[in-house]
């Protein structure tokens, strides 16, 4: 996507007579193909600025509502996304953030007048906004967002044209949040065993489906949680691994240490590790990359120096700072 992406915006760029409609073009590219490739590579910071140039540019011309209310609903997921590696009022503002331009998109997706039927957009806005609620709920204890975000997913069942996986994984990731576990991991059983028999395409929506069955066995603390919830992660990090995602393999990786720090086996780290590598960045990438600078200092001697504490906050600005002086986009090493 990001070469065909490039591709396309070049040609636009170089060609000698553009037409309206090809300067519309080039705004949708940027909005629906840019931002998108910038999302699933976490470059949260350029696919927010791009967005909202496309904003700027959109709101400027005639018949720009359905680009438009696509960029406000980019600015809306980016946002959640966003707050979910922040913390204090930026964690709240990010949300509210989400939400706000989340409605705002759904209000123009509404309104559009012709042939196209906006209901499938309408939907997928709903199912964004669910999440969002889910995630003030998951983050600030919001019960009041918990019982929107159900009634907002609730919507989304009898429109035909949504898909059924996002949907489903909403509804089973909802019940769980309301305590209804059995029920959820029924959801979740027949989403995974349905989505294994699918294309790639659907190889996304499989692995969150894992992750979530995962956090289900481990809040119920039944016998061998730990075991099958390593193992749904362990399936979890495959699909991203295979899928080239590196944020959610490594985010997911991150889960694994949580459960037994071993996982990390260059470096032997403990829970206080675990706690202090959590506190310094929200990007678990990040954290395994200091992990590997620390590996990287110690490999001549013979272990880890005894009593000896890692100020893990500075590492992890080291690893930042180096990584910014990179081309942005290039992948980084972890452990």
């Amino acid at each position: 996507m990001k070469i065909l992406v490039s591709r396309c915006l070049q040609l636009l760029r170089t060609s000698q007579e553009l037409m309206p409609d090809d300067c519309d073009r080039e705004l949708i590219i940027r909005t629906c193909g840019k931002v998108w490739y910038l999302c699933c590579e976490q470059r949260l910071d350029y696919a927010l600025e791009e967005v909202h140039r496309s904003i700027r540019i959109a709101e400027s011309r005639v018949n720009q509502r359905r680009t438009l209310a696509h960029a406000r609903k980019y600015v809306g997921e980016i946002a959640r996304r966003m707050a979910e590696e922040s913390t204090g009022h930026d964690r709240t503002y990010r949300l509210d953030t989400s939400a706000k331009n989340l409605r705002e998109a759904m209000a123009l997706f509404s309104a559009i007048d012709g042939d196209y039927t906006p209901e499938s957009e309408v939907g997928v806005c709903l199912l964004l906004l669910a999440r969002t609620q889910l995630v003030r709920y998951r983050l600030l204890g919001d019960q009041a967002a918990l019982a929107e975000a159900e009634q907002l997913a609730d919507q989304v069942v009898g429109m035909d044209q949504v898909e059924s996986y996002d949907r489903d994984l909403v509804l089973a990731e909802i019940a769980a949040a309301k305590g209804r576990y059995a029920e959820s991991k029924d959801q979740l059983g027949h989403l995974i065993e349905t989505l294994i028999t699918l294309p790639g395409a659907y190889a996304e929506v499989l692995a969150r489906a894992y992750c979530a069955r995962a956090r289900i066995d481990l809040e119920r603390r039944v016998r061998g949680a730990k075991n099958m919830a390593m193992a749904d992660l362990r399936k979890a990090r495959d699909v991203y691994r295979q899928r080239g995602l590196a944020y959610p393999e490594a985010a997911t990786k991150w889960e694994m240490v949580k459960l037994d720090p071993k996982e990390v086996r260059q470096l032997g780290i403990n829970q206080e590790d675990v706690v202090s590598l959590e506190q310094a960045t929200g990007d678990a990438r990040l954290r395994f990359a200091a992990i590997d600078d620390v590996r990287r200092e110690l490999d001549s001697r013979v272990g880890r120096q005894p009593g000896r504490r890692i100020n893990w906050v500075q590492r992890v600005n080291r690893v930042r700072l180096r990584q910014s002086t990179r081309i942005p986009g290039q992948p980084v090493k972890s452990g």
